[in-house]
């Protein structure tokens, strides 16, 4: 059985991205391993990002209701830091996250202007068996 890969981006353009917390959810269900790629374009002002993942075993069928669910930070469990402040690649080469339902991709951004922007790249599989 070949591997099964399930690709999503999220883009937050220059102008768009706000001085807050925003969430992004990826349902994991049925998927073994999480790949993320991260790029993050600081305006003139500077400004930080901090981006960390949160999980829940419980189930919704779609993610407007996945917001409803309660989760819990992962992000030093499967990735071995508190979390990410910048362009990163992280990958779940241990398949931490296969017993997941919904992940939560937790955004924080502070001090921008107008200029900022990032972009969240995601893969997830299925591993061949």
């Amino acid at each position: 059985m070949s591997n099964q890969v399930q690709k999503n981006v999220v883009t937050v353009a220059a102008g768009d991205a706000a001085n807050a917390t925003s969430y992004y959810y990826i349902r994991m269900k049925h998927f073994d391993v999480l790949g993320l790629q991260i790029e993050w374009t600081a305006g003139s002002a500077g400004g930080t990002i901090t981006i960390s993942l949160e999980a829940s075993l419980q189930d919704a069928v779609s993610s407007t209701l996945a917001a409803s669910l309660s989760y819990q930070d992962v992000t030093a469990q499967v990735f071995g830091v508190a979390s990410f402040t910048g362009d990163t690649i992280a990958i779940d080469q241990n398949a931490k996250l296969s017993g997941v339902e919904w992940l939560r991709v937790k955004v924080t951004v502070a001090l921008i202007d107008g200029d900022t922007e990032y972009t969240i790249d995601s893969t997830k599989t299925v591993m061949g068996k």
